[in-house]
């Protein structure tokens, strides 16, 4: 049994996010999966249904990708928070905004999967928010399907409080948004 399942219905795509979260080593753990209809290709407007719960009214976009930005008192690779993970990006030639590159997307499909971890602060707390969105990408059109936020606090003596995944607010996505604008300006990002 998933320890998160969250349902969405945006429109004409409906579905579910489900996986696992828990404690990891310094940080946290979470493994997501979306049944969001298969990726249609270019020269047809519906993919074949091959999942038997999946609705056949529901849109069938040309590709879904996994968009995160993090939000830290201890932020990594030179980054000001909050802002785009991975830090620096790690896609070859030009930076897309998404988490897994284009042959990680290959290999992950519908999977999301982050294990993220702060060493414990010599005093006081560090703070590590998530905010997770699953996309409809056409081009350079990122339409936010639902937003996760998920996090951890790490304390002094290396005590894990997690955050649980739950949907993101509405100011959570906002933020999200405007990271995602303002590091990859050519691209537009709205909430369908």
């Amino acid at each position: 049994m998933p320890d998160v399942k969250l349902k969405f219905e945006k429109g004409r795509r409906f579905g579910t996010v489900e996986g696992t979260f828990g404690n990891a080593a310094q940080g946290v753990e979470i493994v997501l999966n979306h049944n969001l209809p298969p990726e249609r290709s270019e020269e047809y407007h519906i993919a074949p249904n091959k999942d038997p719960d999946y609705n056949v009214l529901c849109i069938a976009d040309k590709e879904y990708r996994w968009c995160q930005t993090i939000d830290t008192n201890v932020p990594l690779g030179g980054a000001t928070s909050p802002y785009v993970d991975p830090r620096p990006s790690d896609d070859p030639g030009t930076p897309k905004p998404f988490y897994w590159t284009d042959a990680e997307q290959a290999v992950q499909k519908k999977a999301f999967c982050d294990k993220p971890k702060r060493p414990a602060p010599a005093a006081g707390m560090t703070t590590w928010r998530a905010t997770l969105s699953l996309c409809a990408v056409d081009v350079k059109k990122v339409k936010l399907i639902i937003s996760i936020h998920y996090g951890f606090d790490i304390d002094s003596t290396g005590k894990v409080t997690e955050v649980k995944p739950v949907e993101a607010t509405d100011a959570q996505t906002q933020t999200h948004i405007n990271t995602l604008k303002t590091e990859f300006g050519l691209w537009t990002f709205e909430k369908t």
